[in-house]
């Protein structure tokens, strides 16, 4: 979907306005997206990388919401909470997507949740500018 791909681009760029606008076409032209738990996390996601996290918090916890036990989707918000300074929220949810065992994480990306729930753990933010980079770096080249 076009309309989609291009809000999703357009959050990566900071154009804030026009990808909302995206969004809005994308679901005149499916209204099913508006209760797609999917679409929701990959707004939150997106949006939180990118330094949208406050602006797309609500997105994140409708994902949530809509589909409570896909835990890919605590996750985000566990970043969005991160980056919205709610730290023991965000420990609750990335604690909760590694002891679910559903995600197909790989070992990198477990390892680095493991981290992150060991700093929480501690009181530190564990999402550095440097693990930011990273994160939008990866997210990147598997959208290439």
């Amino acid at each position: 979907m076009v309309a989609l791909s291009q809000g999703i681009s357009w959050v990566r760029e900071g154009k804030i306005k026009e990808a909302q606008e995206a969004f809005k076409q994308a679901q005149i032209f499916d209204p099913g997206l508006r209760n797609s738990a999917e679409f929701q996390n990959r707004i939150c996601w997106v949006g939180c990388l990118h330094g949208y996290a406050q602006g797309v918090f609500k997105i994140c916890e409708k994902a949530v919401t809509l589909d409570p036990d896909n835990k890919n989707y605590q996750d985000s918000r566990g970043l969005a909470r991160v980056l919205t300074g709610d730290l023991a929220g965000a420990l609750e949810d990335f604690q909760a997507a590694v002891d679910s065992g559903a995600l197909d994480y790989s070992n990198d990306v477990k390892q680095r949740r493991l981290r992150w729930i060991e700093a929480l753990k501690s009181g530190n933010n564990p999402l550095t500018p440097e693990e930011l980079e990273e994160l939008r770096e990866t997210e990147d080249s598997a959208n290439s």
